[in-house]
This record gives structure tokens, C-alpha cells and sequence, in this order.
């Protein structure tokens, strides 16, 4: 993260703009997301399953000045986009000697963008929502007293790294609560990986928490993404704590 964050600060305007995120959900993009806040800039994440098209569409409406990936799935992405692309197999060549693991942070001005996320399409054009490095810290704030610092929990995440549940999960997950994510795809994952016994919390869509309702190890569950119902809190066991994460974009007021 700390090379990548070196190679955005030598590029321009890497805090006016965005760097596209071109991975599935992966270490790889966790690695671009601490990279991105190191420098002081922002992020777009990409899921690489989309139409060429969208991607295409996103990459040039969003402002995106370069492109992080990999060759297992971006090796084409210079295809469709135009700009500076770097593939992290090729980190050691942009890096000058002595700099892989540099120690970097910029802080970033209030109302630089942190991260933006683009619609379905599905009624028309995509449409695109910016969020601020102060908006995001506002909404940590907002949810820091859900849970004391325990480098012990463990939170499953379901949510698409496309969407804003995903963004929300990770920087309290990371930030506040110094857990470890756990990333997963599905419901069905989310449900296998909490019977285990491996997960304290839950993040995910309300179907896909209403499936792990009986695992032993959970103590928090925080949904969002769909509507949910008192239901979903009253078949969990007395001991968690149930908590509504819908709409975490609309909160991230400074």
C-alpha cells in the first residue's frame, strides 16, 4: 500500500481526482484502497465483471486519472482506458531503489474525495456519488461507539465492493474497531464462515444475515443495501446487537 500511495504522489493532481480500482474483492483491493488514503487521495472501485462499456463510461465520467489492477484481470484494461495504468506486478518498476516500502501518509483536506460509487444504470445513465475524506471520518464518528477497539473481532463482509455498505464495513472494520475483514462473496460464505465460529460481527444485505441467525461466535450484525424488518433482530439471540446501516452515503455529512 505504501508503493502504491508513493506512485500516486507522483502523479498530478492525484487529490483532485480518482484512481480506478480495477480488482474483485480482494487483498489486492484493499492494498489499492490504504494506497489511495495514504496519498491523500481518492478511489473509484471497479468490479471487473461489468460490461466494457460501463467501465469504459465510468472511468471517463468519474475523472479517473490512472488505473490500479492486475494481470489476472486487467491486463487488457488499456484497452479502454486511456490513461496511466499500472498492473501490481509491475510496482517494481515505477519504484526508484530503496523505496518498496516507503513510510508515507498525506492528510488530506476535509473535502477531498474519499471514494465514489455509480448506480446500476438500471433506469437510465449511471450516476455517480462522491464521498469526502470528512464525510467518511464524520460517519465514523457517528458509529464509533457501537464497539470498543479489540484487535480480536473478526467481520465477515458480504456487501459488493462496488457499493457504499462495502466502504462503511471496511474503514470501521480497519479504523475504528482494529479487526480483521473477512471478505467473502455470498451469503451462503457469509453463513458458513459465522457457524464456524470465526466471525464476531456480520455486514451484509438482510437475506444474507438472516442466514447465519444461529451462528455461535456473533455478537454485532449490521445490515443495509435492503429493506429489513424487526424480524431479523428478534430471531438472533439475545446477546447481539442488531444494527440498520441503510443509506451510510446519505449520512456521510461533514
Amino acid at each position: 500500500a505504501g508503493c502504491v500511495a508513493r506512485w500516486l504522489c507522483s502523479l498530478a493532481c492525484v487529490r483532485a481526482s480518482l484512481i480506478a480500482l480495477h480488482f474483485h474483492c480482494s487483498v489486492e483491493l484493499l492494498v489499492g484502497v490504504v494506497g489511495a488514503v495514504l496519498s491523500g487521495g481518492g478511489y473509484m472501485p471497479f468490479d471487473p465483471r461489468w460490461p466494457v462499456e460501463r467501465r469504459h463510461f465510468v472511468a471517463e465520467d468519474g475523472g479517473c486519472f490512472a488505473l490500479l489492477s492486475h494481470s489476472i484481470y486487467g491486463g487488457h484494461s488499456r484497452q479502454w482506458f486511456a490513461r496511466a495504468v499500472l498492473l501490481l506486478e509491475e510496482m517494481h518498476l515505477v519504484l526508484p531503489p530503496g523505496s518498496r516500502h516507503p513510510a508515507l501518509w498525506r492528510a488530506a483536506p476535509a473535502q477531498a474525495p474519499l471514494y465514489a460509487i455509480y448506480t446500476s444504470g438500471t433506469t437510465g445513465t449511471p450516476k455517480g456519488v462522491l464521498v469526502s475524506h470528512g464525510g467518511e471520518v464524520s460517519l465514523m464518528d457517528g458509529v464509533r461507539n457501537r464497539g470498543h477497539a479489540d484487535g480480536t473481532w473478526r467481520c465477515g463482509v458480504a456487501f459488493l465492493h462496488v457499493f457504499d455498505g462495502f466502504q462503511m464495513s471496511l474503514f470501521w472494520c480497519l479504523g475504528i474497531l482494529g479487526g480483521t475483514c473477512v471478505l467473502v462473496e455470498t451469503g451462503v460464505m457469509l453463513a458458513s464462515a459465522a457457524r464456524g465460529g470465526k466471525l464476531t460481527h456480520l455486514h451484509g444485505v438482510h437475506s444474507a444475515a438472516a442466514l447465519a441467525q444461529d451462528a455461535p461466535s456473533v455478537l454485532y450484525v449490521h445490515v443495509g443495501g435492503e429493506s429489513t424488518t424487526d424480524a431479523l433482530a428478534n430471531n438472533f439471540k439475545a446477546r447481539v446487537r442488531v444494527f440498520n446501516d441503510y443509506g451510510p452515503t446519505e449520512a456521510t455529512c461533514v
